[in-house]
């Protein structure tokens, strides 16, 4: 028995021996590439342990390249670990501002929840680029800005931003979320008019937009118009079944809609709908 138990201590060690060797065989191999195809390699296979060996190499030998620090933060964040994730992309953002902070006030909106956080890194852009529109992870940073606004309750601040977003979203970069989001923040503060104008915009370039009919039938419900509110919050519900509603796989949306939050005013407006027939 002592003979069997000593033997199996054997093999498991050796395995173990093996596999650390095999570890750092390949470690070796990845860091005699190129410089750029060791970043290419350790981009591509974000999250695993060659990678962040990589990146530890690469941040190690060239501590002055900004990209390295925050290419390693992205896997950290995509998984939540935000102390180790920022740790790498704060140090991004001290090396190359105009290149990170963006990055950095993006996911602090989008991840954390950190609106004034984020905020305070797009007015920090914003500043540094005062010649052209900045667009963080593709978005419009006045976009962004309101966003962070609106979530701190500051509605006149979020409105002025969401007008200028609207006055130089480039034709190029169109997204309607910048109308449609600029809408929402408009029933907030009681303009159901101009709300309802800027939803129907985005209605004529998205009809399947389910997002857009849930919202344009909760501005119709408000007013009263229930039979109207009643045909687009059918097509809410369609489009959303259908798969035609913004989601992020990552992250939640600022206004992200649900089934639920359809079924809600759908039943309320059936009500009041039912009271006056």
């Amino acid at each position: 028995m002592k003979f069997i138990k000593r033997n199996s201590s054997i093999i498991i060690l050796t395995v173990k021996i093996t596999m650390l060797f095999f570890i750092l065989f390949s470690y070796i191999k990845l860091i005699s590439l190129p410089q750029g195809k060791q970043f290419k390699y350790a981009e591509l296979n974000q999250g695993s342990l060659k990678s962040d060996l990589i990146f530890s190499y690469l941040t190690y030998r060239f501590p002055e390249n900004s990209e390295y620090y925050r290419e390693r933060s992205v896997a950290y964040n995509k998984r939540g670990l935000y102390h180790q994730g920022f740790s790498y992309l704060d140090k991004a953002v001290q090396l190359k501002p105009v290149s990170h902070l963006g990055n950095r006030g993006w996911i602090k909106l989008y991840k954390i929840r950190d609106y004034q956080g984020a905020l305070n890194d797009f007015i920090k852009l914003d500043s540094l680029t005062v010649l052209h529109t900045d667009y963080p992870m593709s978005e419009n940073i006045h976009m962004l800005k309101a966003i962070c606004h609106f979530k701190l309750n500051k509605r006149s601040e979020a409105l002025r931003e969401f007008d200028s977003a609207v006055k130089t979203n480039a034709e190029n970069a169109r997204d309607y979320k910048i109308n449609l989001y600029y809408a929402i923040a408009l029933s907030e503060t009681g303009d159901l008019d101009e709300s309802l104008q800027l939803i129907y915009q985005v209605l004529e370039d998205y009809p399947k937009s389910s997002d857009a009919n849930y919202y344009l039938g909760k501005v119709l419900y408000e007013q009263k118009k229930y039979f109207a509110a009643s045909i687009y919050l059918k097509k809410a519900k369609d489009f959303f079944l259908s798969g035609n509603v913004l989601k992020d796989i990552y992250n939640e949306l600022p206004f992200e809609i649900y089934m639920e939050d359809i079924d809600e005013i759908f039943i309320k407006n059936e009500k009041a709908k039912n009271r006056i027939t």
